[in-house]
């Protein structure tokens, strides 16, 4: 599904006395001018390691990046912070769109995940759950015994933090919170139970399944519109749906990625996994389910990022071995999987046959999909080479899944990258891992950095 054409390696300048790497760019766009780092941001990391999580600009081109902080770093405000969570520490970083640090929130608790993003009319959603305390210098909500999934609101105004939790009825199951989107005064939730939850509605009962449920809620501000489990029947051995992520539609309808390894019952009718499954559900806005879709192969095929633009609804993830999808084999390890709004397989990309592959974000908010992910192995077809221990890229796939462009990220340390387009540009945020220098030219010292740029295309 994708198109072979020449690789541009860019190495940014370093005097030779700083003894860094260099970092390269790898792109296809023939007959284009060189790609330009137009911005950049370097925070180095020497005494922490921060995971990227979500990537999202706002109309007025600012950046706000949602990462993990395990250990110290100093983001640029002289505030320097050390993590005190099981898991790391949640921080909210709001850039201006001249990159300039706005505004830091930096959330806690006994033990923390956060997972995703989405800005809408000036509102950062996170999704995510926690144990214990969880506070941003403010109390937030306490789980002394379990998980409990959190939705928390960050006013880019205002600059408050607001929390909503989803615990366990009976205060011993967990509640994961994974995928969150907002659309006007909807919010949207998804995420994996045990137990009984209720998010508001009444309870959801799970007393004899052994494994994780999935759920699928949207509320208001007048309450909980509705909500919608995916269960695995009862059966020998643990069982598990698991609920991944979820966008809005453009009807206000709702689209849910999710991953099974047994069965999965959906409107009263049993599906049955080959063996680690992906599950595609479409609800109607009032809730009702429309159409299903399974990513099924010999091999495992997991869901990550879902979203959805006008016409098409895109999941991404990684697989263990090839599965068929609009009637062509999919082969590659990291793959993007397109479905019409009315549930009909559109197309497939995918790369990398060999080699740790996974697409991790998806946006669908521009002109053409963009597909972040990361590549463990060189990928011939589009001229990537392989850096180090693991390297990122952005992607842009046209509506009929061909390559448009593409950048790599990567030095000798693990690489990570998240692209989202902010008109004819690409943002792009990345950790990398060792020295080597900025694709700006920054060097950037041992223990590596978090880095935000913008690119022409």
């Amino acid at each position: 599904m994708t198109r072979a054409v020449a690789s541009i390696r860019l190495v940014a300048l370093c005097a030779l006395a700083c003894g860094c790497q260099d970092v390269s760019i790898g792109r296809q766009l023939p007959g284009d001018p060189d790609p330009d780092v137009v911005q950049e941001s370097v925070i180095p990391t020497p005494d922490g390691a921060v995971t990227l999580r979500a990537l999202e600009v706002g109309p007025g081109g600012e950046i706000v990046v949602l990462l993990q902080l395990e250990g110290t770093v100093d983001f640029g405000d002289s505030d320097p912070r050390t993590s005190t969570s099981e898991g790391g520490d949640g921080v909210l970083l709001v850039l201006e769109a001249d990159g300039s640090l706005r505004a830091k929130r930096v959330v806690s608790a006994g033990f923390l995940t956060l997972y995703r993003a989405a800005l809408d009319r000036g509102l950062v959603h996170v999704a995510g759950h926690f144990r214990g305390a969880l506070s941003d210098g403010d109390a937030l909500g306490d789980s002394p015994t379990s998980q409990t999934a959190v939705a928390l609101t960050y006013d880019l105004d205002a600059e408050r933090v607001s929390a909503r939790t989803l615990a366990s009825a009976s205060g011993f199951g967990n509640v994961q919170g994974k995928g969150i989107d907002a659309r006007g005064d909807a919010r949207l939730r998804c995420g994996n139970y045990l137990d009984q939850i209720d998010a508001g509605d009444g309870p959801i009962a799970d007393a004899d399944i052994a494994g994780d449920n999935a759920y699928v809620t949207v509320a208001d501000a007048a309450g909980t519109r509705w909500t919608r489990a995916l269960v695995s029947p009862e059966g020998p051995g643990v069982r598990g749906v698991y609920g991944q992520s979820c966008a809005f539609g453009p009807d206000g309808g709702v689209f849910a990625a999710l991953d099974f390894d047994a069965s999965v019952e959906l409107d009263g009718v049993e599906r049955t996994a080959d063996a680690y499954d992906a599950l595609v559900v479409a609800y109607s806005p009032d809730g009702a389910v429309r159409w299903d879709a399974t990513l099924s192969g010999a091999g495992d095929q997991e869901l990550n990022p879902i979203a959805a633009s006008a016409s098409r609804v895109l999941v991404g993830g990684r697989s263990t071995a090839p599965f068929d999808w609009a009637g062509e084999s999919v082969a590659g390890r990291a793959f993007v999987a397109a479905l019409d709004l009315d549930g009909a397989p559109a197309f497939a990309w995918s790369v990398g046959e060999s080699g740790p592959h996974a697409v991790t974000a998806l946006d669908a908010t521009g002109s053409t999909a963009v597909a972040s992910g990361f590549f463990g192995a060189p990928v011939e077809a589009l001229g990537w080479a392989h850096e180090g221990d693991r390297d990122g890229f952005v992607l842009g796939l046209d509506d009929a899944g061909a390559v448009s462009w593409s950048r790599t990220f990567g030095g000798p340390g693990p690489d990570a990258c998240l692209g989202h387009l902010d008109g004819a540009r690409l943002v792009a945020v990345c950790t990398f891992g060792a020295a080597l220098v900025s694709p700006g030219g920054t060097p950037i010292p041992d223990g590596g950095a978090l880095w935000v740029g913008r690119l022409t295309l």
